[in-house]
């Protein structure tokens, strides 16, 4: 018997993302970054594709039998049921037209980076969301650290303040595109000399908070809602992860289920996206990543 069974893949877990009409095509299995946003949890019902075309059919005079037939339609879909509320599955529910900006008092976040044991020379560097600042001195200002900061392009102009006492600490507060949101950590280097052990830490000091109240005006005029989106269907073996990737360009949310609200039952957005062909003519690519092609089975 052939090896046929390692082919054989049993989804043990999705993701499905979404993001802004026009976003390109992330690459094979990578990882997912802004613009992306995960749409959250989902039900064990998995994601259902439905492939379907649609043909008219000719018989000759005096045949029963169909002489020619010619496709006329074919349509993809994809359903899965969403269990949260945030704000990217409300927007796309209730057809906002992009995710709900949460409205009401929210928190800036705040990260201190603290220099200890007195260094007398050196340099450090910060990293955010995998950009580098370039090497800043042991004592640089604080507008110094701020201006590198506000030119990684993970930060940008604007979104990042920076104070306290060069040398010793810089607090820097998310503003901006930034404000009320919680970020990742700062990661900081240090490579000084002189002092006693010194060192360079991170630490979050205020956490940052979105606003909690989200405003939604249901869509009465039927606007459309073209996004790009992701499904993403996962395996995890004692040979590594199965991987399938569903690439969308042009995929709309055409059609949403009952909604339930009820005591013992979780509310659940049970959706159906229609994926339409782009300028190109693809309205879905597909990635297969199997581990049983990779171990060369």
């Amino acid at each position: 018997m052939a090896v046929d069974n390692f082919f054989t893949m049993a989804a043990s877990q999705g993701i499905a993302s979404a993001a802004p009409f026009g976003t390109a095509y992330p690459g094979s299995m990578v990882a997912l970054t802004t613009p992306w946003v995960d749409l959250g949890s989902m039900t064990q019902d998995g994601l259902t594709e439905n492939p379907s075309q649609t043909r008219s059919e000719w018989k000759r005079w005096g045949s029963i039998a169909s002489y020619r037939s010619v496709i006329t339609d074919i349509k993809k879909t994809f359903q899965v049921k969403f269990l949260e509320n945030n704000a990217n599955v409300l927007g796309l529910v209730h057809r906002a037209g992009g995710p709900l900006v949460p409205t009401g008092a929210g928190t800036n976040e705040v990260q201190t980076i603290t220099i200890t044991g007195v260094p007398t020379g050196g340099t450090f560097s910060l990293t955010f969301q995998g950009q580098t600042t370039p090497a800043l001195a042991f004592n640089a200002a604080t507008s110094a650290v701020q201006t590198a900061l506000q030119a990684l392009s993970t930060i940008g102009s604007g979104n990042a303040t920076v104070t306290g006492t060069a040398g010793t600490s810089y607090v820097v507060t998310f503003v901006g595109a930034l404000a009320n949101t919680n970020v990742p950590n700062i990661v900081a280097v240090g490579t000084f000399t002189g002092g006693t052990s010194p060192a360079i830490s991170v630490a979050a000091t205020t956490g940052g908070a979105a606003g909690q109240l989200l405003h939604v005006t249901d869509d009465t005029v039927g606007v459309r809602d073209i996004r790009a989106m992701c499904f993403d269907v996962l395996e995890t073996t004692t040979q590594g992860t199965n991987h399938i990737r569903f690439y969308c360009p042009q995929a709309e949310l055409t059609s949403v289920a009952n909604i339930v609200y009820k005591y013992d039952t979780p509310i659940m957005y049970d959706c159906t996206f229609t994926a339409y062909p782009d300028s190109t003519g693809v309205a879905v690519q597909r990635d297969y990543l199997l581990n049983a092609i990779v171990l060369g089975l």
